[in-house]
């Protein structure tokens, strides 16, 4: 038990209630404001920016993260019937599909049996587990891909793994003994999954700060040096680990932060700044010895350096987020320019996936989402995010779990992923690469092969030297959806269309006349001709009520 811990005790504190906020943002077909708010869900990640993955009954992803490839990795706990809870992992393509390269057509699942139990189970152990690129278990680490760990008597469950520059892997998490209610627990592997030895003389170490004390995060610095985030007889805790495993006494005094916020509060994650500044993310809130916990909130705290609570960051180090329920924090993430997201869910029945981002001096991003806050729902009987990650392009994807419909909703969830936008342009919803126009009419029809509906144009072209005038036919083929012609739309890409004629030049055409084809399709364009070689154009077009008319050319005519 360490001697002394350095404390923090701030008043209570509250921000503003959210009032009703709307679960989706509804993406409308405004050429200005159609999917154009940070905040607002993708609608390229699965046509509606969620994704939902079953392993059997009860299913939550725990975990979440983006490859350098834009694919994303969920993992958490599958239920799958008299077998029990077992491992999942599922990985997804860009788009939201699943990656059927991955396991078993993109999900995988691994049983580690009975000493994988719940924490408080008998002889519970720590797991871990690796996998190569295509889902399978890693052979050359520990027995098979997996490595358990005790800690003698103790009953342990690990919160969370990060991996360090040089390949080595630390675990975080919480034993319990008789004679201790709850300490933090750290051990460190080799690549091979070994425990290390230069970390604390047998790979383990374990840490009392006085009191029922439960890890949920690590993050490890660049200089090797680990930052754990845990609860401590209700208060928010930190505590630092210099490379050999002992407490950094320049955190702090003696290695550890403890932080009073003024309510019960409970840590979730925590993620480190590049000037070396820690962030902290729990909640806050009001216990009930009648009936449990009560009006949660968000809570974050920054701390310097040196653990000293950062006045730069909503004045005294610490803020708090109020989504107008019981809300509760599960997980954070920096994106490149600093800001800082946070995301939960609502502990209630009908809850929702909840999503904050703040600037960088702790004040909510009004920006995203009108005033810093998102809230997401899949069902009506509720869902909770449980991890966030940024993709390489920026995009936030939340992932948790979502209760189903039916007699025992409550007891049969599905992993739930959700994708937000961060730019403020158009989302990519053709895949072509591009945030541009013509990904803003993505709910015309729900995305198509392209993302927006998309029309197929071709023109004829002919020369009436009697009339001196240029004359043709204008028509259009809906084929994102080959199987109805839906003719009446297809019109609307033909009538009323803009046709340019051109004469063929060595260098740069001329364009000799621009006409708009008339209710009948047909176009006109009067011009005197040479013996040359001319076509017609039709120019590629965008209506926010229709889709996307391709640009069509004919073939060349000669004028003789």
């Amino acid at each position: 038990m360490l001697g002394r811990v350095a404390r923090f005790r701030l008043p209570v504190r509250t921000r503003a209630p959210a009032g009703v906020l709307a679960g989706l943002v509804a993406l409308g077909l405004s050429a200005d404001v159609a999917g154009a708010r940070p905040g607002d869900l993708d609608p390229a990640f699965s046509k509606d920016g969620k994704v939902r993955t079953s392993f059997g009954e009860y299913d939550a992803a725990q975990a979440l993260i983006a490859q350098p490839d834009g694919k994303l990795v969920a993992a958490g706990i599958g239920e799958q019937g008299d077998q029990g809870s077992v491992f999942a992992l599922a990985r997804y393509l860009p788009n939201g599909s699943l990656d059927r390269s991955f396991g078993d057509r993109g999900r995988q699942t691994t049983d580690f049996g009975a000493e994988a139990s719940d924490f408080g189970a008998e002889g519970a152990v720590f797991v871990l587990a690796r996998y190569q690129a295509d889902g399978a278990q890693d052979a050359s680490f520990g027995v098979g891909g997996t490595v358990t760990t005790g800690f003698g008597t103790a009953d342990a469950a690990a919160a969370g793994v990060a991996a360090q520059a040089d390949g080595k892997l630390v675990v975080v998490g919480t034993v319990r003994t008789p004679s201790a209610p709850a300490d933090i627990a750290l051990a460190r592997y080799e690549p091979d999954g070994g425990l290390d030895p230069s970390f604390s003389d047998d790979g383990i170490v374990t840490t009392d700060l006085g009191g029922y004390d439960t890890a949920a995060a690590l993050a490890i610095q660049p200089d090797g040096r680990i930052v754990v985030a845990a609860g401590s007889d209700g208060d928010l805790a930190i505590a630092r680990y210099r490379t050999n495993g002992s407490l950094d006494p320049a955190l702090g005094g003696d290695g550890a932060i403890i932080v009073d916020l003024g309510r019960t509060e409970r840590a979730a994650d925590v993620v480190l700044q590049d000037d070396g500044r820690i962030v902290a993310v729990g909640d806050s809130f009001r216990s009930r010895p009648c009936c449990g916990t009560d009006r949660g909130n968000l809570a974050l705290v920054r701390l310097g350096p040196d653990g000293s609570l950062d006045p730069s960051f909503s004045d005294d180090g610490t803020q708090t987020t109020d989504f107008g329920g019981d809300d509760f924090a599960a997980s954070a993430a920096l994106q490149g320019d600093g800001r800082i997201i946070a995301v939960g869910g609502q502990a209630a029945p009908g809850g929702d996936v909840v999503l904050a981002r703040y600037d960088a001096d702790g004040a909510l991003d009004r920006s995203f989402g009108g005033d810093g806050r998102v809230t997401t729902g899949f069902s009506y009987f509720g869902a909770g995010a449980n991890a966030v990650a940024v993709q390489p392009d920026g995009s936030i994807v939340t992932a948790g779990d979502a209760y189903l419909s039916g007699e025992d909703s409550f007891e049969t969830s599905d992993f739930a992923l959700a994708r937000y936008r961060v730019g403020t342009g158009p989302a990519d919803a053709d895949a072509d690469g591009v945030g541009d126009r013509p990904d803003r009419c993505v709910d015309l029809f729900g995305p198509g092969p392209v993302g927006c509906p998309l029309y197929e144009r071709r023109v004829s072209l002919e020369y009436s030297r009697r009339e001196r005038a240029f004359r043709g036919t204008l028509e259009a083929r809906l084929v994102t959806m080959p199987k109805e012609r839906h003719r009446a739309l297809e019109r609307e890409c033909e009538i009323g269309r803009t046709v340019a004629v051109f004469e063929r030049r060595r260098g740069r055409d001329r364009r000799l006349g621009v006409d708009r084809s008339s209710g009948s399709r047909r176009f006109r364009v009067e011009a005197g001709a040479g013996d040359a070689v001319f076509y017609a154009k039709a120019l590629r077009a965008l209506d926010s009520e229709l889709g996307i008319c391709k640009a069509a050319r004919s073939r060349g005519v000669r004028a003789r």
